[in-house]
């Protein structure tokens, strides 16, 4: 199904980024991304070295999520933890960020990678030297440090060799529910959808010749999941004159 063949893949990850699947394989120590539609496959795997402007070197470890629209990524290379995003418009984030960078400790290598999209907040856990470190980024940045997940906790099972972990909202957090599809719908029609699905809206207005009164575009697509009360953004064809 698609056209190129990258190599023999070592590790891979996936997540769901509205109604897509979207996944990241390691093949030659190289990242290739490619997409699953309600219509099919993605033609080919690209490159995600190819589009940032720079190579943290071979990757050995993987970990993807979806947050908001967007796919965010985590991988491990050199025992380094390098992070980047691709944005709901198919455009990447021009190079990977050094997590360890912004972090004020550094746990040593890491071996394992797993990430989570909790909210509008990308949640990971590590394994640095057979413990988990954890640390959380937010729609402002990263969090100042590491935390060892050992530490809180009031026993050790002794050394990790791996880790997974999931995103979850307890009821004390935000609701979140899933952006319908109203294109083409009368606008009438398309703000009571919204309006019933716990959403708000905010009208924009194009004269392309689309029918007068109708949904050309939304964002969020269709299918990605939001905070109840989030503001959809639905471009409409205005009369002449509008």
């Amino acid at each position: 199904m698609e056209s190129n063949d990258p190599g023999p893949f070592t590790a891979i990850s996936c997540a769901g980024v509205g109604s897509e699947l979207q996944m990241i394989g390691v093949a030659g120590g190289k990242l290739w991304h490619t997409i699953r539609t309600d219509s099919g496959w993605q033609s080919s795997f690209g490159l995600v070295e190819g589009v940032e402007s720079n190579d943290p070197g071979p990757f050995t470890a993987i970990s993807c999520a979806g947050v908001g629209n967007e796919l965010q990524m985590i991988g491990v290379a050199g025992g380094k933890l390098w992070h980047t995003i691709r944005h709901a418009d198919g455009t990447w984030q021009p190079f990977f960020g050094l997590v360890e960078g912004v972090e004020s400790n550094d746990p040593g290598p890491f071996t394992a990678i797993s990430c989570a999209g909790v909210g509008s907040e990308l949640q990971m856990i590590g394994v640095a030297g057979g413990q988990l470190w954890h640390t959380i980024r937010t729609d402002s940045g990263w969090q100042s440090s590491f935390g060892l997940v050992e530490g809180v906790e009031s026993n050790d099972p002794g050394r990790f060799a791996a880790i997974s972990c999931g995103g979850v909202l307890n009821g004390a957090g935000p609701a979140t529910v899933r952006v319908p599809d109203v294109r083409q719908l009368s606008i009438d029609i398309a703000l009571k959808d919204l309006a019933e699905t716990g959403l708000s809206d905010r009208l924009e207005y194009s004269k392309d010749g689309f029918e007068i009164g109708t949904v050309k575009s939304q964002d969020p697509l269709p299918g990605t999941m939001v905070a109840s009360g989030s503001v959809v953004i639905l471009v409409i064809h205005a009369p002449s004159g509008q």
